[in-house]
Order: C-alpha cells, then structure tokens, then sequence
C-alpha cells in the first residue's frame, strides 16, 4: 500500500512470521471479502476453494473457522485461472476466474512448447537405443557400460568412490552397482577399498578395460555424429548445452539421491 491514507495489517498468511496467524493452507491469498456483520472470506489463488475466518469487531485477531469449497463458473485445475469471491446484500458468490494462476495451477503449453517437449522425449526414447546399439554391435558394450568406463579413464588414477562414479554417470549407486558388477565380470573394472576408509568402495578402469574403451570410442563417436551431431545444422551448440544441463542438474538433483 502506497497511500497514506491506507493502513495495511497483515491478519493471516501461508508465509511464517508475515502476519499473526501462519496457515499454510492458504494458496497464494488474494481477494479477501468481509462486511460489517461477515466473517472474512479470502480466496485461495488458482483453485476453486475459499477460507473463512472469525474476526471480532474491532479486533485484529483472526481465528480460522473453515475451508470453504465453492464452484466457479468455468473453473477447472488447468483452466490457469484465478478465483475469488465476491459479496452481495444476499449471500456470498464466487467471482469467475480471471487471467493466470501464479502457483499450483500449472500453465497450459503452447504448441511450440509441445511440440519442442515431444521432441525431446522422442530424442531423449531413441538416441540411447541407437548408440548402444552401434556400440554393442562393435565391442559388446551397453550404452551404460561405456559411460562408466569412460568416466573412470577420465579420473585421476583411472578411478572413483562408487558414489562419485554414480553422480558423474547421472544414476543411483544401486544403478552404478549393477554395471560394474557387468564390467568386474569381464575383467574391465575391479573394486578396491579406499586407503583412507575400508568402509568406502572404489571401482577401478583396469588394463583390459581401457583396452575395450579405445575400441568403444571410435564407435561411439561415429554413432554419436551420425545419429545426433549431424542433425543439428546451425544450430548454437553453446546455448544448446547450456540449456540441457539446467535440465540434466534439475532431474539429477532431484532424482539420483537413494543410495
């Protein structure tokens, strides 16, 4: 509030410590409705339910007194809309909705941003397909395998504690365990007790497995130019990347933390 004629009070809010009463059921609050002889009625942002609180006359103390469902003309979870209500001499109404939900409503794609999504997850389905393929087909390595082979020989002294092997491969360590265990069975990796803690395993690239790396990697970049690289055309590599690892960071962060 801007005027100096106009006091704000903050009574209720879903952020702690902005006002008295903290209720974290509220939904970006917006709308509040009240009349001499009323409860105070705020409308929960994007969704089509309401709060109601007692406030004593004269008093800037508000105690919750329900959650309030009504029905907004044309309202649904994905219509993007605000809601609100609105009071009359008679009874108390939903107001319609209007414009953008700024939270938990989420906004509808555009056709260019389907189109780009689909995109993505038909590439993000068919290149691993592909390159495991071409890598299988020339050394009888997975698309995993390889990744993990590859991060060893790029370590200092060829290796990693498990878990640090997992996050530069973007898998759990459950999922890391699996494709060493692969790799061990053949020789191109061995397990090892980190010299400063027996408690930590670390996977190790050995001779045999840096031998069948040099051979996957002419494949792998063969496949990798054929089914990706050479259809970009002009497109800005920079930003290109930049923009998967915002992506890559935000899933990894998320969904790679079990053990």
């Amino acid at each position: 509030m801007h005027d100096p004629l106009v006091t704000q009070v903050n009574l209720a809010s879903d952020v702690p410590g902005l006002a008295p009463l903290f209720d974290p059921d509220l939904v970006n609050p917006w709308g509040a409705a009240l009349t001499s002889t009323s409860p105070l009625w705020v409308a929960n942002q994007g969704t089509d339910s309401a709060t109601v609180y007692s406030l004593a006359a004269g008093s800037d103390t508000v105690a919750k007194s329900a959650a309030v469902r009504v029905t907004l003309p044309g309202w649904t979870p994905l219509s993007g809309r605000l809601s609100g209500v609105n009071a009359d001499a008679r009874r108390w109404q939903p107001m319609p909705g209007m414009g953008r939900g700024r939270r938990d409503v989420p906004e509808q794609l555009s056709e260019e941003e389907k189109a780009a999504y689909r995109a993505l997850v038909r590439v993000v389905l068919a290149a691993p397909r592909a390159v495991t393929a071409d890598i299988t087909l020339d050394c009888g390595l997975g698309l995993s395998q390889y990744v993990a082979l590859e991060a060893l020989s790029e370590a200092p002294g060829r290796r990693l504690r498990m878990a640090e092997l997992a996050a530069t491969c973007g898998v759990s360590v459950s999922g890391i365990t699996r494709v060493i265990d692969r790799l061990e069975s053949e020789g191109l990796t061995a397990r090892v007790d980190s010299p400063g803690d027996a408690r930590v395993i670390v996977a190790v690239l050995t001779e045999a497995g840096q031998a069948r790396l040099g051979k996957a990697r002419l494949a792998h970049l063969a496949s990798v130019r054929r089914h990706f690289l050479d259809h970009l055309g002009d497109v800005d590599l920079a930003r290109f990347t930049s923009s998967m690892e915002r992506i890559a960071d935000s899933l990894l962060g998320r969904t790679f933390t079990s053990r």
